[in-house]
């Protein structure tokens, strides 16, 4: 896997080049050196600094320098595919209550999941999985969970040029594409009916049924409130309920506990 990529934006590799010979520096007290300037001034350093020897350990620097700095930077992919080495052990040292309560089990480079579109499989999932198997034998996470794409009504993904992307504000406060104003409920239960792990079409037509089936949940709940309106409420203990009643709780109850615990 070849890290290097020669683009005018990115993370510089460290890399000291004799002006003579060509032959590269780089061992572990130039990169760490290098490190703690950044540390301290920011990766831009190393195309702002006019003088290469202030990069440089004291033991490398001569006058005149003797070596240019590399102008490679680091592939995106091996960049955000090693981000689990420097956002979860800083995370769990920054919040106590993450760590649990048995240190020996604490991994601090595993997370519970990694979340991105299908078209990370041979993106982020594959090169985090890389170089976390390369450095510690395991992968970065316990699962991943892949989502799919919004695409309008004809499967066509969403694109300025074709002029098919709905934007939020369309659907909520409508728009000449979109049709009448549908408000943030109707945007919401859109939101809450899409399989995610499939691509989700949005347009008028879906828009439109989405706000046809809001009202029939309401005019339903209306007509059921309306039935109540004379209902007196006798307490009763659990275990003199039917038996069907005390079931359906237990559901009840199962539920809360599982959407309180997944969100």
């Amino acid at each position: 896997w070849c890290i290097s990529r020669q683009r005018a934006w990115g993370l510089p590799l460290p890399i000291f080049y004799d002006k003579e010979t060509g032959s590269p520096l780089v061992n572990e007290e130039t990169v760490e050196y290098v490190a703690q300037i950044v540390e301290k001034k920011g990766s831009e350093i190393w195309w702002a600094e006019a003088d290469t020897n202030q990069l440089l350990p004291p033991q490398y620097r001569s006058e005149p320098c003797k070596y240019r700095r590399g102008w490679d930077t680091i592939d995106v992919w091996f960049d955000s595919g090693t981000s689990w080495s420097s956002v979860l052990e800083p995370l769990h040292k920054s919040d106590p209550s993450s760590v649990p309560s048995d240190p020996s089990s604490l991994d601090p480079y595993l997370c519970d999941a990694y979340i991105e579109g299908s078209d990370q499989h041979r993106g982020w999932f594959q090169s985090s999985l890389l170089t976390s198997v390369g450095a510690t034998g395991r992968a970065p996470y316990k699962s991943i969970i892949t989502h799919g794409f919004v695409v309008d009504e004809k499967g066509e993904k969403m694109s300025k040029s074709i002029g098919n992307v709905v934007a939020p504000k369309e659907i909520i406060e409508g728009s000449p594409k979109m049709g009448a104003a549908r408000g943030i409920d109707v945007m919401r239960l859109w939101a809450a009916a899409t399989d995610f792990t499939t691509d989700v079409s949005i347009g008028p037509q879906v828009i439109s049924s989405t706000a046809e089936f809001m009202h029939r949940i309401r005019n339903t709940s209306r007509f059921m409130m309306s039935n109540l309106f004379d209902f007196q409420q006798q307490p009763l203990a659990f275990e003199d309920l039917p038996p069907l009643e005390r079931y359906m709780l237990s559901l009840l109850d199962q539920l809360q506990v599982a959407v309180t615990n997944a969100y």
